[in-house]
């Protein structure tokens, strides 16, 4: 496989010209409608959109500085730490998308200063790595195809910067993994003792859509620490490479928040309202919402 770097310059900056406004309506309905500003796993899942939004961002830097062969006067270095910030907190946001769901589908009660402790967490986390990686002491460096990143490894972040980063993405992600394989264990449990699951379909599809955003996510970490210097000594396996990053970070939510919720997609399209609201995602209480799937 042979694609001229033009080429791939023109693919990521029209994938981010057409995804990043998508992303960034549904996070708007996110924040702004209040059936689901009011519950907190909406606003959890409008900041997971926003990490989204700055790699969709960065990927239309990534586009021009390939098309042009040019670094943009150190813009497309910003660019790079900004969507490797941002898949750091991705991860992150994973476990509590995770512990959001497990919370939801087992109905434990739990103080909604934990939920909200974590997501501040999430977020000094990205101002944190952000900072440090823009400093003098980051060592992150641009390659000469305006694409591909170094470390220097004399800088004292750098090191210290993939070390934490393997560690998180590896921790967290096993992390994730066992509050969504006690999920489907729990909702198991429940078809064996009660022979049925007790649960909406609403719910099933809040276990499926976390699972397969945390699994992406997970896959495009491991991809990174254990086989990029692999992938990187051919170009069509460097390709592949690159294209699944953007795949995951501007394709995947919206093919996965708007394939199984129809009414989101309707209002992230502004098409009209044909059904009675319904709450995709939340389940409180001795209450249980339909499902938005239609």
């Amino acid at each position: 496989m042979h694609l001229p770097m033009p080429t791939v310059g023109w693919i990521h900056l029209c994938s981010s010209l057409t995804c990043t406004p998508l992303l960034i309506r549904m996070c708007y309905v996110f924040i702004s409608y209040q059936e689901y500003r009011r519950h907190d796993c909406y606003r959890i899942i409008a900041q997971y959109l926003a990490l989204h939004i700055f790699c969709g961002s960065a990927y239309i830097l990534y586009g021009v500085g390939i098309l042009f062969n040019h670094d943009l006067f150190g813009l497309g270095r910003i660019a790079h730490i900004t969507t490797i910030t941002s898949f750091c907190c991705m991860i992150t946001i994973d476990v509590v998308l995770a512990i959001n769901r497990v919370i939801l589908i087992t109905q434990v009660e739990v103080p909604q200063v934990f939920t909200s402790a974590l997501q501040i967490i999430v977020w000094i986390e990205f101002g944190v790595l952000y900072f440090f990686l823009c400093s003098p002491f980051g060592g992150l460096q641009l390659g000469s195809d305006q694409y591909t990143i170094t470390y220097d490894s004399t800088k004292a972040f750098s090191w210290i910067f993939d070390t934490f980063r393997f560690y998180s993405t590896v921790s967290l992600s096993c992390t994730s993994l066992t509050l969504y394989v006690f999920i489907w264990i729990f909702l198991g449990y429940r078809m064996y003792r009660f022979k049925k699951t007790m649960t909406s379909k609403a719910e099933r599809n809040i276990a499926l859509q976390a699972g397969l955003t945390f699994s992406l996510n997970a896959f495009t970490g491991f991809v990174y620490h254990y086989c990029y210097l692999t992938l990187m000594e051919r170009e069509w396996t460097s390709l592949l490479y690159v294209f699944e990053q953007m795949m995951n970070f501007m394709y995947v939510p919206l093919i996965v928040y708007l394939t199984f919720n129809s009414k989101l997609r309707r209002q992230v399209f502004f098409q009209p309202s044909v059904v009675e609201p319904h709450m995709a995602f939340i389940i409180t209480t001795n209450v249980t919402p339909p499902s938005v799937v239609t």
